[in-house]
This record gives C-alpha cells, structure tokens and sequence, in this order.
C-alpha cells in the first residue's frame, strides 16, 4: 500500500508534474515495478484498491465488458453535458431520448420497405 505522504505528494502535484509524481510513488511508496498497471488507470494514479485480487474467467470478462460500458457511460454523460443535471432529470432527459429513438427504429421497421421498393420501381430497377 503508499504511504499516505505519497498520496499528499501526488494530489499535491500538477497535471504536468504526474509522471515524476509516479516514479516517487514506486520508490518512496514502497509499491513495485510491477505494481504499475495498477497504479496507473485513465491517465491517473489509481491509490486504493492495490491488494484487490485478480480475477480469472468469466468473472474476469464480465467485470471488464462492465468497465467498458461504465467507461462508455460516463463519455455519453460528459458529450452531452448530463452530469450536470439531477439524477431526476437525468431520468427524464434519457427516458424522452430512448422513446424518441425508439419510435425513429419502428417507423424506420415498417416504412422503410414500402419507399425502398417505391424508389426501385422508379428507377425501373424492379418491375412488380
């Protein structure tokens, strides 16, 4: 585990200053080398959870498909500026976008044929 100087030290840090910032984490921190993968997730260092045991099999792939569509979450949240709303507005915004969607696919489902081969027998691509 770091030492709760080495975490001071790295929040302490800029930005800029990070990369150094990791390398004192590994020598002074007492973590390993090897520890590093750990350390270091999305461009940051990752200080609690270093003990957490590793995981294999579809315990392992269904925590990482899990992660992925956290990951992928959150970006929707920060694209469209949703983390700054209530989580009930949050609610209704996601709920007015899913019917929206939702109702384009079906009408898209049961019209689309129809045009498609109106616009083939235009073209007298199709005959009937």
């Amino acid at each position: 585990m770091l030492s709760s100087q080495a975490h001071a030290q790295y929040h302490e840090s800029s930005p800029g200053q990070r990369g150094p910032a990791v390398h004192q984490l590994l020598t002074r921190g007492g973590a390993q080398v090897g520890d590093v993968p750990r350390l270091l997730r999305a461009g940051s260092v990752r200080l609690r959870g270093l003990a957490r045991r590793t995981q294999t099999g579809p315990a392992m792939a269904l925590g990482s498909a899990w992660g992925r569509v956290s990951w992928l979450y959150y970006q929707y949240l920060l694209v469209t500026a949703l983390y700054m709303l209530e989580p009930w507005e949050r609610t209704v915004f996601n709920s007015m976008l899913i019917s929206i969607v939702g109702m384009a696919l079906y009408t898209g489902y049961v019209f689309m044929p129809q045009h498609i081969m109106a616009i083939l027998h235009y073209f007298e691509i199709v005959q009937y």
